[in-house]
């Protein structure tokens, strides 16, 4: 999925990356679920066109991964809840051209941190999201 038009782009947290790979993060605060704020968290080469990205949709709590990249990536995602970090899933990884959706359930305005790594290119992770 590519970042819709109305999407704010947001402060990535990253690692260092090899010469060629960016990261970029946006949040869609309306997005059709009030109070929710959906998101990605993109990790890309520009001039190979390929990336890998986890996109957020808070209405109905789906994660959209994609990697397009012709390396294998890693796809992890936490909810915040009494102070501490939770696991959604961590380590789902997908071959060089593959995508997946995965669907969970959460309650209302919890914060939500996506995360995408390609092996050997970098992570790229977006904790300014909400269910």
């Amino acid at each position: 999925m590519a970042t819709p038009a109305h999407a704010d782009i947001v402060t990535c947290d990253r690692d260092t990356t090899p010469q060629g790979w960016h990261s970029v993060c946006s949040r869609e605060p309306e997005d059709g679920d009030p109070g929710g704020v959906s998101g990605t968290a993109k990790h890309y080469h520009v001039a190979a066109g390929s990336r890998a990205q986890n996109y957020f949709k808070a209405k109905g709590e789906n994660f959209h991964l994609r990697n397009s990249t012709g390396y294998a990536a890693i796809f992890s995602a936490w909810y915040y809840r009494d102070g501490q970090w939770y696991q959604f899933f961590e380590g789902v990884r997908l071959g060089g051209h593959d995508t997946q959706t995965i669907n969970k359930s959460l309650s209302e305005n919890r914060r939500v941190s996506i995360q995408a790594c390609v092996q050997g290119r970098g992570c790229v992770s977006n904790d300014d999201l909400r269910s």
